[in-house]
């Protein structure tokens, strides 16, 4: 009889140990399940980023077309009244456009 409380003893510890190792597995999958959200949530936060910066960037090279046509508009009007004179424009503002 004392052969088998020793047995009921075993598989009492036995089954302990597999309850612990369960229950530390669990936690391990809950660690791990709650890391793949943090890595997923900081994924969406990159691709929320990616794209305003993509959106800037048009923006950005939209004004600098903007910027480079106003320019060469600028310039082309330069050379139009330095060719043609000053019938239209004051002399003052002839020789500031056109002194280089």
């Amino acid at each position: 009889m004392l052969g088998s409380c020793n047995g009921i003893d075993k598989f009492g510890v036995n089954a302990n140990h597999v309850a612990e190792k369960s229950e530390f597995g669990m936690e391990e999958r809950a660690k791990s399940s709650e890391y793949q959200e943090e890595q997923y949530q900081e994924y969406l936060e990159m691709v929320e980023e990616l794209e305003h910066l993509r959106e800037r960037n048009e923006e950005l090279g939209e004004e600098i077309f903007n910027l480079t046509e106003y320019r060469d508009s600028r310039e082309d009007a330069y050379e139009y009244f330095c060719e043609y004179g000053y019938d239209e424009i004051s002399e003052a503002t002839y020789n500031e456009l056109c002194q280089y």
